[in-house]
């Protein structure tokens, strides 16, 4: 499924926060947060009601904090799970295109970026295509075997 706009994700987030914290109320305190947290799981509706069993540990600040340090921590290995299938399934063009945007070195080909987009694993941003915040995080995430420049897994995270 499609990223969500900031609004209707912190509303998805609301709504299942509330299944683990009923009395949970969106407030001034910790919108900014709640932003936050949505802005760092790219508005993937997967990854916002992954985070949102969390709150019955974390406040929506430490959880924000939690994200930005690992994105993929506070989530479920389901939500990495998934990732990795994906991110497996690319072909070789289609995982060096990728691997040169998480390194942030830019792409030569439309094709590939096509591919990448119809994936979810990356998106339109103004002229440009950015890496998904949790995409980048899988794909940086420190796997055993043969390696690309970069500590990118040759072999992908599956």
């Amino acid at each position: 499924m499609a990223p969500l706009a900031d609004d209707a994700a912190v509303q998805l987030l609301v709504t299942h926060v509330r299944r683990v914290r009923p009395g949970f109320r969106p407030e001034p305190a910790n919108h900014a947060a709640l932003i936050g947290l949505v802005h760092e799981l790219d508005g993937l509706p997967s990854a916002v009601e992954f985070a949102a069993g969390w709150f019955m540990v974390y406040s929506p600040q430490h959880l924000l904090e939690r994200l930005r340090s690992n994105p993929l921590d506070p989530t479920s290995a389901h939500l990495r799970d998934s990732l990795r299938r994906s991110l497996s399934t690319l072909d070789a063009e289609e995982r060096a295109v990728l691997a040169r945007m998480v390194d942030r070195i830019g792409w030569e080909s439309e094709d590939a970026v096509h591919a990448l987009s119809v994936r979810g694993l990356v998106r339109r941003a103004g002229p440009r295509y950015e890496v998904l915040n949790l995409v980048r995080a899988a794909v940086l995430e420190p796997v055993s075997g043969p390696q690309l420049a970069g500590g990118v897994a040759l072999t992908w995270p599956c």
